[in-house]
């Protein structure tokens, strides 16, 4: 590839970070809108304003989202107080960013603690804006394995960034955007691995170990992947030999985590998994953990979480076309990404199989259900075989027809406009439209090679 061509490829990719960034500019809401995001905000205000985990003192201790260390639990010098129950090393992380806020508003004479939707609007934007518009670019490179037109792989690349519920939480300061792009740029690394020579396979796959493990300990079921691509390392001849690099890469984020959740309630276990510290004056738990938990008719809750109101495909048609292809990718032959497609198969299958039987439909839907915004990404690369196997006008309107549909639905989302517009109703539109378009151009097909 010569100079030329090489500078306008990075240029593009510029230009895809930069204009989704300024979208987020304007998107990106200021104010606090759930628990989730007050946990994290408690804690981050509390680090950099008085050097302390707990977030008794801070403005945003109103959140739903936390726990109570009590000293009967952990006899620590940490007992006794309010803690955020969300993972330390996002909050950690986000409140360097803060504080070097603060200290540059300082120096402008801007009160930046004065004004709370500041504080969020930069943290959200800085961090999570900066990593969906990083999710983009990476997603872009890694539609360059295969070969399409270059018009498939921008329109893939917007359909990820304003078709899918990525959109949305790029708005608010959530982990599951940041988690999401972390685990797909480790997923761009192993694709590298695969498909460029002389490559240093040792740098590559300690980034791997190190991103997704970063990833895993902002959000801890992205593990079930990390365990999938390190089953992926060893079962590849070409990398196994290097899998210590992996297991290096690996161990330093889950370090860090276990000394910050030590540092912050005095012990290595997650606070999500202290029952008791849930037990505290006006604590809204003890009657939500029960129905949090609580079983449902599997196939209820299934349905809820795909297909129904919180469904993943209720709130972005447009990944009903890759998950398809995902799907045949695990049984073609002549499959450029087979085992790839069986990694991410497997993980997506263990995290819906985790979430239908062990938590209740009725959580974790501020819009749409959250938890799984992580795999949106690894099923929308596999847009590229439908735009690989279809030529047709006719079959690849598919696709646009689910765009426009994806794309109200996230406008509706962040405008909260068309109250009465029926998310169900519309996904299963899309499909019924869909399966039309296909039955006209078989009927035209079988028609054209009668008469031919």
């Amino acid at each position: 590839m010569n100079k030329k061509r090489t500078f306008f490829l990075k240029r593009k990719e510029i230009l895809i970070f930069l204009s989704y960034f300024l979208l987020l500019t304007v998107l990106t809401k200021p104010q606090i809108i759930g628990w989730a995001e007050k946990s994290r905000m408690a804690t981050i205000e509390s680090l950099v304003e008085r050097d302390i985990f707990y977030i008794d003192d801070s403005k945003y201790n109103d959140t739903g989202d936390k726990i109570y260390i009590n000293c009967s639990i952990h006899p620590k010098k940490t007992c006794g107080y309010y803690y955020s129950e969300k993972p330390p090393t996002l909050s950690f992380l986000s409140a360097v960013i803060y504080s070097i806020f603060q200290n540059f508003f300082r120096l402008l004479k801007i009160p930046l603690l004065n004004y709370p939707c500041c504080n969020n609007y930069f943290l959200t934007l800085t961090i999570v804006g900066t990593s969906s518009s990083l999710l983009l670019v990476f997603f872009y490179k890694s539609l360059k394995f295969i070969n399409i037109k270059e018009y498939y792989r921008i329109l893939a690349t917007l359909g990820l960034g304003l078709g899918t519920l990525i959109l949305y939480y790029s708005t608010i300061f959530i982990n599951h955007v940041v988690a999401a792009n972390l685990l797909f740029i480790s997923f761009y690394l192993l694709l590298k691995l695969k498909f460029l020579k002389n490559i240093n396979i040792k740098k590559n796959i300690f980034l791997i170990g190190f991103l997704i493990s970063l990833a895993t300990v902002i959000e801890y079921l992205v593990g079930i992947f990390l365990i999938l691509f390190f089953i992926y390392i060893l079962s590849t001849k070409k990398l196994r030999q290097f899998f210590i690099y992996f297991i290096l890469g690996v161990t330093g984020p889950i370090i860090l985590h276990f000394v910050l959740n030590y540092m912050a309630i005095g012990s290595i276990k997650p606070g999500y998994f202290l029952k008791r510290a849930y037990i505290y004056p006006n604590s809204p738990w003890p009657g939500i953990e029960e129905e949090k938990y609580k079983t449902e008719p599997l196939l209820q809750n299934l349905s809820r979480k795909i297909i129904g109101d919180k469904g993943l495909i209720s709130f972005s048609p447009i990944l009903l076309i890759p998950f398809l292809y995902l799907i045949w990718n695990l049984f073609d032959k002549d499959s450029l990404f087979k085992k790839e497609a069986w990694i991410i198969f497997l993980g997506i299958l263990s995290l819906i199989l985790f979430y239908v039987t062990a938590w209740h439909s009725k959580y974790g839907g501020t819009y749409g259900f959250r938890f799984l915004i992580i795999i949106i990404p690894l099923v929308m690369f596999f847009i590229i075989t439908f735009f690989q196997k279809n030529k047709s006008p006719i079959i690849l309107s598919i696709f646009y027809i689910s765009f426009i549909f994806s794309l109200v639905i996230q406008v509706k989302s962040i405008f909260n406009f068309l109250e009465n517009f029926n998310l169900i109703f519309c996904s299963f539109l899309f499909i019924l439209i869909s399966l039309i378009i296909i039955i006209i151009h078989s009927i035209k097909n079988r028609n054209y090679k009668k008469n031919n």
